[in-house]
């Protein structure tokens, strides 16, 4: 049986991706890449979420769990970068 919440986290998943893609064509910067790449990563995780009650459980579980691991990361060294490089101009 589906689980509401993970309904609803796929559908505000998708949501956010389409505002984002549609923002990225007018500023799209090599600074937010991993930040974009981390929610593709997150937004497959809530997919698989929601098929691992269909098909694979636990494979999909451990897609899952890897996703949301993977996006972490990716999020922290984005913002490790933005930082970084933030500090970088500020000293030119």
């Amino acid at each position: 049986m589906f689980q509401q919440d993970e309904i609803v986290n796929l559908i505000y998943g998708i949501g956010g991706l389409i505002i984002i893609l549609t923002m990225l064509r007018r500023i799209y910067s090599d600074r937010i890449k991993l930040f974009l790449i981390g929610y593709l990563v997150l937004v497959v995780a809530y997919i698989a979420t929601v098929l691992e009650v269909v098909i694979w459980p636990d494979a999909l579980n451990i897609l899952e769990h890897t996703g949301y691991a993977v996006t972490g990361i990716l999020f922290a060294i984005a913002v490790w970068m933005n930082l970084r490089a933030s500090k970088d101009e500020a000293e030119k």
